[in-house]
């Protein structure tokens, strides 16, 4: 079967989409969540980085497909659920193709996860970009699965020191070009 040639991003959601209201681009986005669960009502708490919401519409607008992931610590249909609820909130659900979950707790998790976005929507992942915040759950999960990745550099997350010269640095998730 031939891949299409339709492009997609896929984006991680704490602290590369949205982060807690008030909080700034080197503040921990994970702290609405308590362990292994969420505040009650969290995504009510939540908003949209600067300029994101143009972005996504901007992207939309170009023929992307547009996906979130995220490495959740609420397991199952919760962490789905919990997920969609912020992306309602944050009124960015007309933008979004799909919104998938994979196990906090596990770093490959997310590779997992794009693998099948890029199998079940027959994309070709040389066309296909993930964009995240955190070295090892966003960036290397998107090598690992064989697309393009993009880091979003921070204070909160751990990653080598010094970062990889082949790494692809942003500062914002506004930073990309998608012409």
């Amino acid at each position: 079967m031939n891949k299409n040639s339709t492009k997609a991003v896929i984006f991680d959601g704490d602290g590369t989409l949205w982060r807690p209201t008030g909080a700034d681009k080197n503040s921990r986005p994970d702290s609405i969540y308590k362990g292994d669960q969420v505040e009650k009502h969290s995504h009510n708490n939540l908003s949209l980085v600067d300029g994101v919401y143009d972005f996504l519409k901007n992207l939309r607008a170009c023929g992307y497909k547009i996906f979130i992931v995220s490495a959740h610590p609420v397991p199952g249909p919760e962490a789905l659920e919990e997920l969609k609820a912020k992306i309602v909130n944050l009124n960015i659900k007309r933008f979004v193709d799909g919104f998938f979950c994979s196990d906090g707790s596990d770093r490959n998790g997310k590779t997992y996860v794009i693998r099948d976005i890029v199998r079940d929507f027959n994309l070709d992942a040389r066309n296909v970009y993930m964009v995240g915040d955190s070295y090892y759950y966003d960036y290397k999960a998107g090598i690992n699965a064989g697309v393009n990745s993009f880091f979003i550099k921070n204070d909160y997350c751990k990653q080598p020191t010094p970062l990889p010269d082949d790494v692809q640095i942003i500062d914002n998730v506004t930073d990309l070009s998608y012409r």
